[in-house]
């Protein structure tokens, strides 16, 4: 890599190569876990390359790590039915583990303010801050499905105070991406992952609020409503969960 440093094409060209074959060719978890971290970096360093560097890589890299991790979850079953071969189904783990953090470290270095400082950053972060909101109204609509909210009525309010929710981050996508981080790992049973994701949403609300061009009383009231219908949000489904249960 230091020999060919002085072209980022070729360089970014070989590591991709590199990480491929070492995710094919090695066995256990540590090789096949670092390659895939390799892969993201290397991918999404040529892709803003490409792009002249009018994007940082984060910018580029955050939503489809995301989607991909989000797809990964959802498809699971026709993904092991595909794959098929014990040798590459027990790479899966290292493969979902790479995503994942790959997934927070692209959330934590969005959260950096020289990450993102453009003249066009605006328009970027709603973009980000969109696509990411697709994400949570999928999951949202299949925690739904579990906990059968079949009526309409429910249904297009969850989505209404998810929405809600959400505005205030259209110029935070490092804090919805954690919310939706969270929302794969709690829905999909993965404890250590929901456990990183709780702690990546605590330091974006931190950062979120210590960012906030406005005065403290502003902020105040600002969390004073959120609070509100994150806490409706929370006694709907408890109460839908406790109803389920009785029955």
């Amino acid at each position: 890599c230091f020999g060919i440093n002085a072209s980022i094409n070729i360089l970014f060209t070989t590591l991709i190569g590199i990480s491929i074959l070492t995710f094919l060719l090695s066995r256990g978890f540590i090789l096949p876990f670092l390659s895939i971290i390799l892969f993201n970096i290397s991918f999404f360093g040529e892709a803003a390359h490409v792009f002249f560097f009018r994007f940082y890589p984060l910018q580029i890299a955050v939503v489809p790590i995301l989607g991909v991790f989000l797809f990964t979850n959802i498809f699971e079953n026709k993904l092991f039915e595909c794959i098929g071969t014990e040798n590459y189904l027990s790479k899966y783990k290292s493969f979902h583990f790479g995503l994942f953090v790959s997934g927070i470290v692209s959330l934590g270095g969005l959260s950096i303010n020289y990450m993102i400082s453009e003249t066009n950053s605006w328009l970027v972060s709603c973009i980000l801050s969109v696509c990411i909101w697709i994400g949570i109204l999928i999951m949202v609509q299949r925690i739904m499905q579990v906990m059968k909210v079949d009526h309409p009525v429910n249904q297009v309010g969850i989505y209404i105070l998810c929405i809600v929710i959400c505005l205030p981050t259209v110029f935070a996508p490092y804090l919805s991406g954690s919310l939706l981080l969270i929302l794969i790992c709690f829905h999909y049973g993965y404890k250590a992952e929901c456990a990183a994701s709780l702690l990546l949403f605590i330091y974006a609300v931190s950062k979120y609020y210590y960012d906030l061009n406005l005065s403290l009383l502003t902020k105040s009231i600002t969390l004073f409503f959120i609070g509100i219908a994150c806490i409706t949000a929370w006694y709907f489904f408890t109460q839908k969960r406790t109803r389920h249960e009785k029955v």
